[in-house]
């Protein structure tokens, strides 16, 4: 690898990282997710920086075409986010459903008592103005269900 193109990887990953610091300031990215991709970014700087790590590699793996051990380690990586994104995605999807079954037992708490402060006292009324379910929510015991900050992606828990 000659010089020139090690230079252009390593300014690629400094911008790289520098895009990622960037999502995590705006909240767009969690510490976990950019952790993960550090950890990529770490390796790809080390094999730019040291090109024999990654030929030494291969010859103790029995790999002739260094690069397509490269490929494969990259192949893995991706792998291994696609998953730990998918987890991600499972886990918000219950805590979803957990909070829409919450918020539909508390419409019908306040919907099927008619002394309850948040419904109208007269039919007519219940028509015209909706029950403010968010005062319900708020009233209501909610311990149990997880709390995701505002603008976050379910990556601090």
């Amino acid at each position: 690898m000659n010089l020139v193109l090690r230079c252009s990887v390593l300014v690629l990953a400094l911008a790289f990282a520098i895009g990622n610091l960037y999502l995590l300031s705006r909240r767009r990215i969690g510490e976990r997710t950019m952790l993960l991709w550090l950890v990529g970014l770490l390796f790809v700087i080390v094999i730019a920086a040291f090109p024999g790590i990654l030929n030494g590699a291969a010859n103790a793996l029995g790999v002739s075409y260094p690069p397509a051990l490269l490929y494969l380690l990259s192949i893995l990586f991706l792998l291994t986010v696609i998953i730990y994104q998918s987890t991600q995605i499972s886990r918000l999807e219950q805590r979803l459903r957990e909070v829409g079954q919450s918020v539909a037992i508390l419409d019908a708490l306040v919907r099927g008592q008619p002394e309850h402060p948040l419904r109208p006292a007269d039919a007519t009324a219940a028509s015209e103005r909706p029950i403010d379910l968010a005062a319900a929510v708020t009233a209501a015991s909610m311990e149990r269900l997880p709390v995701i900050p505002e603008g976050g992606d379910g990556d601090r828990t």
